[in-house]
């Protein structure tokens, strides 16, 4: 049987700062902490991912797309399961099922 981790998925917005501080607060396990990268952040952001890592004494592992936002948006071209979408480029906003 696998050994369970328990993975926190960081925002850097408040609430799921807030989170984090409360599971480190309430010594619940928390093997690995997730900031995924999506090249649209504020300057601001780094500086609180790394003062994060300072106070709370653990490593945060940031994720990043191997291409940026924009080219998944407006340039990738993704294999459609509807043809008359075959025409256009990007991968657009998330339909409801994917949200």
């Amino acid at each position: 049987m696998r050994e369970k981790k328990y993975i926190v998925s960081l925002s850097g917005g408040k609430d799921s700062t807030a989170m984090l501080l409360r599971l480190i607060e309430e010594n619940r396990p928390v093997d690995l902490i997730l900031f995924c990268d999506t090249g649209l952040e504020f300057p601001q952001m780094y500086d609180h991912l790394r003062q994060l890592e300072e106070y709370i004494q653990r490593p945060i592992t940031v994720l990043k797309a191997e291409h940026s936002f924009e080219y998944y948006f407006f340039e990738y071209h993704p294999i459609r399961k509807n043809p008359k979408l075959e025409q256009y480029d990007g991968m657009s906003w998330a339909g409801p099922r994917n949200r």
